[in-house]
Order: structure tokens, then C-alpha cells, then sequence
């Protein structure tokens, strides 16, 4: 019933700060009218000055802190912790991510084996394969900066609650040289999730 409660406080907070923020701007007028009254003209434009410096200056301050806080979201990973949201919901979500993150790098080019050089003893693939060489690297190191530790960290609260994949633990130790082993690691905490009961 709780749940229920919190999805209806999101679903209204902002309606409720809106009025809220209404009902101050409307105390708030009547209150600088008040300490403005007695005050001769200069006086006035002064505390009228003030006032809007320290209003631009909180807005600013709003909008900067904000908007750090919304890169420091994107950047540290999207499981993050969030008790308000149930286990099951942070698995699909988590999952729908990894997706979301390998989609990002497009299409996987195939890989060139009919130009291979064994000149100098070792085989060379042809620099066609480099595209693919550096997408992959990218791909492990994006994933391990952005959902390593998430998908860790879920899985290590999946099995405190009695729920397993071993399969799971060792396809996190992987290069992720196909697409497919990305993949298989957000299908599988799909699959998870599906076990996690409510």
C-alpha cells in the first residue's frame, strides 16, 4: 500500500510545489510592499535592487546545482540505489540501459578474415577490422565504467535474497568482443528480475 501512496505523491509533487511556490510569490508581495512603506524612493529602488540580485543569484544557483546533479546521474552509472524503487523495477531498467548503452555505438561491422597478412610470421587483420578492434574496446570500457559495478552490485543483493545466476557472474568477467555477450548480460537480468517476486 505504501508503493501505491509513493507513486501518487510523484505523480502530484509537482502540481503540490507549484501551488506552494504560488502562495509564496503571493506572501511575498504583500510582505516587500509592507517593509517598502515609509521608505522614500531611493531607499526603495535599493531594497528593490538587493532583492533582485539575491533572487537572480538563487535562481542561477538552482539551475547550476541542478544541472550538475542531473551529469553526476548520467555519468555514475543507472542503478543507482533508489529504495523508493523496488528490486524487480532497478533489474528491467537496468537491463533496458545496457540496451539503450549498446545501441549507442550502432550496427556491429563484421569481421574482415579475407585479407589476413601472415607476411611477418603472426596474422594481421586488415585495418577494415580496426573499426571493429576500437568499437569493442570502447564498448567493454564503457560498460564496465557505467554498469560493472551496478549490475555487481544488484546481483550481490539478488543472492542475499536467495536468487543466483552463476552464469550471470562469469558473463561479467567476459572481453565482449560480440555484441551478443552485452546482450546476454541484459536478457539474463531480465530473466532475473522475473524471479523476483512483487
Amino acid at each position: 500500500m505504501s508503493d501505491w501512496f509513493r507513486k501518487q505523491w510523484h505523480l502530484i509533487e509537482g502540481n503540490v510545489k507549484f501551488y506552494i511556490l504560488l502562495a509564496v510569490l503571493g506572501l511575498t508581495v504583500p510582505g516587500v510592499t509592507g517593509l517598502t512603506h515609509g521608505l522614500s524612493l531611493r531607499q526603495q529602488l535599493y531594497l528593490s535592487g538587493i532583492f533582485a540580485v539575491v533572487l537572480i543569484w538563487a535562481v542561477i544557483a538552482t539551475w547550476v546545482h541542478v544541472r550538475v546533479a542531473d551529469k553526476t546521474m548520467s555519468q555514475s552509472g543507472t542503478a543507482v540505489r533508489n529504495e523508493d524503487r523496488g528490486l524487480r523495477e532497478r533489474l528491467f531498467s537496468l537491463s533496458k540501459n545496457i540496451k539503450e548503452f549498446l545501441k549507442s555505438y550502432g550496427e556491429e561491422p563484421d569481421w574482415d578474415f579475407t585479407a589476413v597478412d601472415r607476411s611477418e610470421g603472426g596474422a594481421k587483420f586488415p585495418s577494415d577490422n580496426q573499426v571493429r578492434i576500437i568499437r569493442c574496446e570502447r564498448i567493454k570500457h564503457g560498460f564496465y565504467f557505467r554498469f560493472h559495478n551496478d549490475v555487481l552490485s544488484i546481483l550481490h543483493e539478488c543472492g542475499e535474497k536467495g536468487i543466483f545466476d552463476e552464469e550471470l557472474f562469469k558473463a561479467l568477467g567476459g572481453e565482449f568482443v560480440e555484441d551478443s555477450e552485452v546482450i546476454n548480460i541484459a536478457d539474463k537480468l531480465a530473466l532475473l528480475a522475473a524471479r523476483v517476486e512483487g
